[in-house]
Formats: structure tokens, C-alpha cells, sequence
């Protein structure tokens, strides 16, 4: 996979504690975005 260790003991540290829900994305901290979805480019 190319990951490295670090990385593989961070997922595996969150599904220990929270289980599969620990797997799903987490909102980010920080200042919302000025632009709208609407004019987001996909």
C-alpha cells in the first residue's frame, strides 16, 4: 500500500478505541470556506 508505519498504527489506534465509526472521515477543525458548494469546482 505504501503507507507507513506511522500511518497504519494511526487507523488501527481509531478503530481500537471507536471501532469502524473510528474509520469514517472526521470534520476539520479551522475557518470554513468562503466559497459556497455551489462554486466549488468538482
Amino acid at each position: 500500500m505504501n503507507r507507513s508505519n506511522t500511518w497504519a498504527c494511526y487507523w488501527l489506534k481509531r478503530y481500537d478505541e471507536e471501532g469502524i465509526e473510528g474509520l469514517k472521515d472526521k470534520t476539520k477543525s479551522g475557518r470554513k470556506s468562503e466559497l459556497s458548494e455551489e462554486s466549488e469546482v468538482t
